[in-house]
């Protein structure tokens, strides 16, 4: 059996863009993707979205590396803190940021919906 190879050039682009070596866009994702789903299921229960946005979310909480960072500045390691501390804001930074998307696509899809209703 025979695997299709990628194009070279979107390998390449893949491999050194760094865009799935690092937590962010992962999690930025994930977080969209649960909002997306929230949305649909708040809309399909009629309950609110928060009910199932927040289950969904706390597995993305980067609570060790939050200990770690703690850890090392109480050690008085700061390189070391300072670097859990790097990975705990970007990872927070990227839930933040597929909620706002979340929140502005289905403003978008809600708008178009009233729009297209008149």
């Amino acid at each position: 059996m025979s695997i299709p190879r990628i194009d070279s050039s979107l390998e390449k682009f893949i491999n050194h863009s760094g865009l799935f070596h690092n937590i962010a866009f992962p999690n930025f994702a994930a977080a969209f993707i649960i909002g997306c789903l929230s949305i649909f299921f708040s809309k399909k229960k009629k309950m609110p979205m928060i009910i199932f946005y927040i289950p969904g979310l706390i597995p993305l909480v980067p609570g060790g590396p939050s200990y770690e960072a703690v850890r090392a500045f109480a050690l008085e390691d700061p390189n070391a803190g300072f670097q859990k501390l790097m990975v705990v804001t970007t990872t927070a930074i990227s839930i933040a940021g597929g909620l706002m998307v979340t929140s502005l696509v289905e403003q978008i899809i809600n708008k178009w919906l009233r729009f297209r209703r008149v």
